[in-house]
């Protein structure tokens, strides 16, 4: 009998077979170094103009809003005082840009100026708007409140401020709609005007509502209503 030998190899082994495939392939190993960000090179050169085309930059925003036009409002005037007599009152303090004379009591200024024989018979309150041309000459007017103006023999104590709001003619329309809405609803002073603003709380006896619970409340979306859930 003739026996037939066959060579096993050994890579061909079943067992070889499944060490092979239990075996994960090796993953490719990339570098950290070319994953990781390359440090940046600072110029000190170049951060050092950087820096300072930086201060430039502010220093010009400075000066632009110090050149700003700003506007300063004079209240408590005479009666007569016209433009000239304020710009050239308040020239000490920088250029002045514009003077503006508007009126919070009496004929409109509109109309032009008023005449002398109706601000003789009439009660005319005015004052200005001076525009100057920088925060330095608009700080040098407002130096200048509490100063008095003289206009021929009228002399009056002036007023300047940065807000309409802190002018005496301002102060006096608000005065006066107070007064006129005390009239209309009966109060004689401000005391019974601020007294009627309070409303006296009497106590009253606590009382406690029982609210009812369903057993098995239930949900509702959209107009459907369904049991709640455990969870």
């Amino acid at each position: 009998m003739v026996y037939h030998c066959h060579s096993i190899n050994s890579d061909d082994s079943p067992t070889h077979n499944l060490e092979t495939k239990s075996i994960p392939k090796s993953k490719k190993v990339t570098s950290s170094r070319k994953n990781d960000a390359k440090p940046t090179r600072t110029n000190p050169a170049r951060a050092q103009k950087k820096n300072q085309r930086v201060s430039h930059a502010i220093k010009r925003h400075v000066k632009q809003r110090r050149r700003d036009p700003m506007h300063v409002f004079v209240g408590n005037l005479p009666k007569t005082v016209d433009e000239d007599s304020i710009e050239e009152y308040f020239s000490r303090c920088g250029e002045i840009l514009s003077v503006e004379i508007r009126c919070s009591g009496g004929l409109a200024m509109t109309t032009g100026r008023p005449d002398p024989a109706y601000i003789a018979q009439h009660s005319v309150r005015q004052y200005a708007m001076i525009t100057l041309i920088d925060a330095s000459a608009a700080n040098k007017a407002l130096n200048l409140n509490g100063s008095r103006l003289q206009i021929g023999d009228e002399s009056t104590e002036l007023v300047v401020t940065r807000s309409p709001a802190d002018l005496p003619e301002v102060i006096e329309k608000v005065q006066q709609r107070l007064e006129a809405y005390r009239a209309r609803n009966g109060f004689t002073d401000a005391r019974r005007a601020r007294q009627s603003a309070m409303r006296a709380l009497d106590l009253q006896p606590t009382i406690l509502l029982e609210t009812r619970r369903d057993k098995h409340p239930r949900g509702k979306i959209f107009g459907f209503s369904f049991p709640l859930p455990l969870f």
